[in-house]
């Protein structure tokens, strides 16, 4: 048997001593002992990084389990360079997982970046993964994104290894990689909160809204015409969009025409949750409607349905809606403004004014002859807003005015004044007048109320001669006449009778 032997020079052993003891071309790499298994956690509580690592440095890069930068716990996987100087290092922990016959996978993890110097994109710091056992890497994350804090990562490992050529296998790996010449906090990343597992479904719950703190329909019970709206909350912990969410209906155990509904979803936050609604008119009467929500997010992964809750209650009952008309009740909304009296001549004739007030429907105008109104006369009351006034008398004469309706009324106006130079006529005198034609005469009494005259106890007299029988005689007529104002000596005053003989 022939041994083959080999012989090395002693400046062949120096020089490749040398070369593995060069700062630049050192690689250091620890082998796993183990392979995870599927679905695969690690918070690194334990202190120490598992036997489902591998790690790989060169130069001084640096892996470690530490407490100074930790997510959830105490600890964390940290990524730096042990020194801060020039050189540049790679640090990496490396996990072999167990893939083969899986599909919808995902890499969960939070992470936080410390780069003082903003010194850029490296195409070496990221996650990367291989099919290989690690011959083969590509990436599949940049660590270039630079969050001001921790940052939950969710990746969808089917699609970026079909994006790299790649398959989910037994010979899979994931590799989290920095590239830099500082130390942590100077520079590095620290990692947390791993998990490779399966693609999460989505998860149904009530909104939480006012009237959907307990369930999902509002209202639970009204009328054959009322609209019934169902809501639930969707939420994916992998922030999946809902492929649907569906209202199912059923009467008597059985579903409605229709059922079940797409219900309509907002959009946003899918991780914290969207709500999803669905309005419903048109059910008939009965007490024994019962629903329920199921969903089903976008890569097909299915919710658990709600439990079925009996509602909603519908009665026969029609409702008539009136229409509703508006209005300004209340007392008047003030008192008021009588304005100033134009008299320039002192007439005994003029008019009082004041402005309207909102709800008033009629107002009482006062007079008197003093300020004080200590005797006033109530001259009008009605819904005009002005008044003509025949003065008595000469003298200086105070009037104010208030409004009313039916809840009240208003304060008193403001006081004007007004001063009467010119002698008023006086009234009529009281007797027997004789009207225009022939055979007609009237009676009447005179009555003065404040500045105003009056005949009242009217009372008409017409004669007629009558042919009858061959014989003629005189008769007379009597009929009482109405209230009537005098003004200027003249009133005119009538009776709708007619009478004959």
């Amino acid at each position: 048997m022939k041994i083959n032997q080999r012989f090395y020079s002693i400046e062949t052993v120096t020089i490749v001593v040398a070369l593995l003891l060069s700062p630049w071309l050192r690689w250091n790499f620890v082998p796993t002992t183990s392979e995870a298994s599927y679905p695969f956690y690690d918070g690194f509580e334990t202190g120490t990084l598992g036997s489902d690592w591998t790690i790989s440095t060169t130069n001084q890069g640096r892996v470690q389990i530490g407490s100074s930068y930790a997510y959830a716990g105490t600890y964390s996987l940290l990524l730096d360079d042990s020194q801060n100087d020039s050189t540049y290092s790679t640090a990496a922990a490396i996990l072999a997982v167990d893939l083969s016959g899986q599909a919808q996978v995902e890499l969960d993890f939070w992470w936080d970046e410390w780069d003082e110097y903003n010194s850029g994109d490296h195409t070496q710091d990221g996650v990367f993964i291989s099919d290989d056992n690690g011959t083969t890497w590509q990436r599949i994350l940049s660590f270039d994104d630079d969050p001001t804090g921790w940052r939950h990562q969710v990746i969808d490992l089917d699609v970026a290894a079909a994006n790299a050529g790649m398959a989910l296998n037994g010979a899979f790996q994931i590799k989290f990689q920095f590239y830099d010449d500082d130390s942590l906090p100077t520079d590095g990343y620290s990692i947390d909160e791993i998990f490779v597992r399966s693609n999460a479904a989505p998860i149904l719950a009530w909104t939480g809204g006012t009237n959907y703190e307990q369930d999902g329909l509002d209202p639970e019970s009204g009328d054959v015409r009322d609209s019934y709206v169902y809501k639930v909350k969707y939420s994916d912990r992998d922030s999946d969009p809902p492929g649907y969410v569906r209202a199912q209906i059923k009467k008597s155990g059985a579903d409605i025409a229709g059922s079940p509904f797409d219900m309509s979803c907002d959009t946003g936050d899918y991780e914290a949750g969207v709500t999803c609604t669905y309005t419903k008119s048109g059910l008939e009467a009965g007490i024994d409607y019962t629903y329920t929500f199921e969903a089903q997010d976008d890569l097909g992964n299915i919710a658990t349905p709600t439990a079925l809750i009996d509602a909603p209650d519908v009665t026969i009952t029609y409702r008539t809606h009136l229409s509703m008309l508006m209005r300004n009740a209340g007392p008047p909304a003030g008192a008021p403004i009588l304005n100033a009296i134009d008299n320039p001549g002192g007439a005994y004739m003029y008019i009082v004014s004041w402005n309207p007030v909102d709800r008033a429907t009629s107002y009482i105008l006062q007079e008197d002859d003093n300020p004080d109104f200590s005797s006033p006369s109530t001259i009008y009351s009605g819904s005009a807003i002005s008044k003509t006034v025949y003065a008595s008398a000469e003298g200086t004469f105070y009037y104010h005015v208030k409004a009313s309706n039916t809840y009240g009324e208003s304060d008193w106006s403001n006081v004007q004044s007004v001063i009467v130079s010119v002698t008023p006529p006086p009234c009529p005198l009281e007797g027997a007048w004789s009207g225009s034609g022939d055979h007609f005469s009237i009676d009447f009494d005179v009555n003065e109320v404040a500045s105003s005259c009056y005949v009242q106890n009217v009372t008409g007299h017409l004669s007629a001669v009558c042919s009858g029988d061959g014989g003629t005689w005189t008769m007379f007529v009597e009929f009482i006449l109405p209230l009537a104002e005098i003004s200027d000596r003249a009133f005119s005053t009538s009776d709708g009778d007619t009478r004959s003989c």
